[in-house]
């Protein structure tokens, strides 16, 4: 790569591995749609996408974790959601910060 993106790569790439850590059940169907989302937004940032495609799925995945905290804590504690959520919501307010946003 070697752009403006490493950065961001990374960091998703991070919190993928960190979701990753924290799911309590990886076969619930909301941990798998999330976790397809978070490998997405990392496929997307190694291919340089549009800085608005990354902060849509960033929504996507904010939606996601939203309705994960409906579900009780089957996926994973109130705590990993909310420290999930924190972090991707920082990572989209950076993407706002892109130079061709």
């Amino acid at each position: 790569m070697g752009s403006v993106y490493d950065d961001y790569y990374k960091q998703a790439y991070d919190l993928q591995n960190h979701f990753h850590d924290v799911v309590d059940d990886q076969n619930h169907p909301q941990a798998v749609s999330l976790h397809n989302e978070m490998t997405q937004l990392t496929e997307d940032f190694k291919a340089e996408k549009d800085p608005h495609h990354m902060e849509d799925r960033l929504k996507v995945i904010d939606h996601e974790l939203l309705q994960a905290r409906s579900q009780g804590e089957q996926i994973m504690s109130y705590r990993d959601i909310d420290d999930l959520q924190h972090r991707y919501n920082r990572l989209r307010e950076s993407v706002r910060q892109l130079p061709n946003y």
